[in-house]
């Protein structure tokens, strides 16, 4: 299965596991499923970062960049994007829900407002 991670869903993956549900604990454990860090994440860890709104280590970033297989934004998912309602006014979480509708992933998240949009999720 390809899941793609939420921002929060990495940040307590690599820092504090027990947030997370054990269901999603055993996706992200399972070896066949193939997990997917948006660019985005990596944006927006950025900008709170930048702003002292989050306090990450530089290790957990270069962490997640290394084990998760990046997806880059592309073409195809500011297509989706484009075709979303507005459900949710966050930019960063609109493209994720885009990007896992244009690859058909489920998208691993804990946001009530991406489970608006029809795609597919596994409650982080």
């Amino acid at each position: 299965m390809n899941i793609l991670l939420d921002t929060h869903v990495v940040i307590w993956w690599y820092e504090d596991p027990q947030f997370l549900r054990k269901e999603a604990r055993q996706f992200i454990e399972d070896r066949t499923n193939s997990l997917y860090l948006s660019s985005a994440v990596l944006w927006e860890i950025s900008i709170k970062r930048s702003l002292k709104k989050i306090k990450l280590p530089d290790a957990l970033i270069a962490k997640a960049a290394d084990d998760l297989i990046e997806m880059p934004i592309m073409h195809q998912h500011i297509q989706e994007l484009a075709k979303l309602p507005t459900y949710h006014n966050d930019p960063f979480d609109r493209i994720m829900v885009a990007q896992a509708k244009s690859n058909d992933f489920h998208l691993m998240t804990r946001d009530t407002q991406i489970l608006r949009y029809d795609v597919k999720i596994i409650e982080a």
